[in-house]
């Protein structure tokens, strides 16, 4: 999963976007989660998402082919989708020649911002002449512009319906404990917090199931990719092996992150 995550941020970004599930940090404070990425704001500056969460390449995917057409000249707030033989890479908003606003980080701490274009093929390793796509061989990594219209009305009804479960995951990459990095102990009030959280998602999967809420199933299932890699992150955040090792309240509780990604993966699978 940390491999699939890799485009799509900033090369040397925050230190916590590529942390794998960690030790207690020496100055025993939890890191920050990874969490909305590039095609996160791009989908939302479309208006084709409404919540800041992680999107996976499989849900950007989706909704770009479902809903934007290519164009040759992109216009004020065309998307930009940069892509290359093994993927996708990076979205970001076309502003003008020389600028775009666009997210280079997963970090929940960053924000999408206007930068100029050179910044981000800096940043992407994109040579300028690679803008847009061309046959040039130096063009490894390449980008389409594209122009977006509104959500169709399936996939409109299936994110209302998915947005408890979006809110829920955002208020925990985006709680006031986690953006602070407080002082990690087995037993901290913001950890019993997260793990209620995490209840609270599972409790809605099941009414979600139940309630045949189900209306545009292959979108659902971008959606669940996007959710369990978001999950993981929120995971990798919450997790101590000293924690496990010497508090079974702990232990029991953290279990219920593995409920959860069952849970998801029961919903059209």
């Amino acid at each position: 999963m940390v491999l699939r995550l890799f485009f799509c941020i900033l090369l040397t970004g925050p230190i916590f976007s590529f942390a794998k599930p960690f030790q207690i940090q020496s100055d025993n404070r939890v890191p920050h989660i990874s969490g909305p990425n590039c095609w996160n704001q791009a989908l939302m500056s479309v208006s084709l998402l409404e919540v800041p969460r992680f999107t996976s390449d499989e849900e950007f995917v989706y909704l770009l082919n479902k809903h934007c057409t290519p164009v040759d000249t992109p216009i004020y707030g065309s998307l930009g989708r940069m892509f290359d033989k093994e993927g996708e890479v990076h979205a970001f908003i076309w502003i003008s020649d020389s600028e775009v606003y666009a997210k280079n980080s997963m970090g929940s701490f960053e924000q999408p911002r206007l930068m100029s274009t050179q910044e981000m093929l800096d940043t992407y390793l994109i040579h300028e002449e690679c803008l847009p796509t061309t046959t040039n061989p130096i063009c490894f990594r390449q980008t389409t512009y594209y122009n977006c219209k509104e959500l169709s009305p399936d996939i409109q009804r299936q994110q209302i319906e998915l947005k408890t479960l979006d809110l829920i995951l955002n208020s925990i990459v985006y709680a006031p404990e986690t953006m602070s990095r407080p002082r990690y102990d087995c037993k901290s009030d913001f950890i019993e917090s997260r793990f209620i959280k995490i209840q609270t998602f599972i409790d809605q999967l099941e009414i979600f199931k139940i309630s045949g809420l189900i209306t545009e199933a292959n979108y659902l299932k971008t959606w669940i990719i996007s959710a369990s890699d978001q999950l993981d992150e929120i995971d990798f955040s919450t997790y101590s092996e000293s924690c496990l090792n010497s508090d079974v309240n702990y232990k029991n509780k953290y279990d219920l992150f593995e409920e959860a990604r069952q849970k998801l993966n029961s919903l059209v699978f």
